[in-house]
């Protein structure tokens, strides 16, 4: 369930010399980088990221082309260190004229308001029936919404993205925690021990799995231990 993002920490250690005594920023700069679901930091941090990638690689590639990738591809999700080796080097020749400050400090006034949503709201999703989605809500096939917990860098993952036209989460599917010196593990699924929809156990461990909370696998009766 941690949150913390190294990602984002890589980047703040450039951006707090640049935005040191702005007042503007005093949110952004006590941020400890962790994704939490009221963070109004990580929503800019999101937001910032994004115009950064903009403005250094899309004035080559072009602003349709990178608004393509973070708009219907999974890439900065999934290659995101593909861009940081560009973006955090202050050296790179991609900056341009502007430089690495200019650039830096450009994207994060861009991004000043998205400090007004907090960023469960942008990464927020609901767990759809892969057949029976465009049902009515109230029937139940669907689950949802709910906030993602974290994002693209941080050990619980939590990140949209769009691929081939549908919204498509990338966290984890199962949960499986264990003591290695026990008989017993603990472990939590998205969704429920049956697939049939008017079954209690549909959608029974979703709230569980979205808390971080797991229930105990006890070992079959038969292997027990005297």
């Amino acid at each position: 369930m941690d949150v913390a993002s190294g990602h984002a920490q890589r980047y703040m250690e450039l951006l707090r010399p640049l935005l040191a005594g702005d007042r503007r920023f005093e949110l952004v700069l006590a941020w400890d980088c962790a994704y939490r679901d009221d963070s109004h930091e990580a929503a800019w941090f999101e937001a910032f990221y994004r115009a950064l990638v903009e403005r250094v690689l899309g004035s080559i590639c072009g602003t349709d082309a990178i608004a393509f990738v973070f708009e219907e591809t999974a890439l900065p999700v999934h290659f995101f260190h593909v861009f940081d080796r560009v973006l955090l080097d202050p050296q790179s020749a991609w900056f341009g004229e502007d430089g690495h400050g200019g650039a830096y400090r450009a994207a994060a006034e861009e991004a000043l308001p998205a400090l007004a949503k907090p960023w469960g709201v942008a990464n927020s999703f609901t767990m759809s029936h892969p057949l029976l989605d465009r049902l009515p809500a109230w029937l139940g096939f669907s689950y949802g919404p709910l906030t993602l917990h974290g994002g693209r860098a941080t050990v619980h993952q939590g990140q949209l993205s769009r691929r081939d036209g549908r919204v498509a989460a990338t966290g984890p599917s199962y949960r499986l925690v264990t003591d290695l010196g026990t008989d017993r593990s603990h472990t939590v699924l998205p969704g429920g021990a049956s697939d049939r929809r008017f079954s209690p156990w549909y959608d029974r461990e979703v709230d569980a799995w979205h808390g971080g909370r797991l229930k105990p696998l006890a070992p079959h009766a038969g292997d027990a231990p005297p």
